[in-house]
C-alpha cells in the first residue's frame, strides 16, 4: 500500500520519503542528494508527509 500511495505522489515528494523514512538516510544526506539546503528539505519531508497523508488509505 505504501509503494502505491508514493507512485500517486509528486514525484519529488515521494523522493524526500522514500530517502528519509525508508532508506533511513539523515537530512543532511537527502538534502545533498536533491541539491537543495537542509532547512529547504525540512519542509520539503513536511509538505510531503502532509501529501501522503492525503493519498494513503485509511
Amino acid at each position: 500500500m505504501v509503494d502505491l500511495s508514493l507512485s500517486r505522489m509528486n514525484e519529488r515528494y515521494a523522493t524526500a520519503l522514500r530517502l528519509r523514512l525508508i532508506e533511513d538516510r539523515d537530512r543532511e544526506e537527502c538534502a545533498a542528494l536533491l541539491g537543495i539546503k537542509v532547512g529547504t528539505f525540512d519542509v520539503l519531508l513536511h509538505r510531503a508527509c502532509k501529501a501522503f497523508k492525503k493519498v494513503y488509505p485509511p
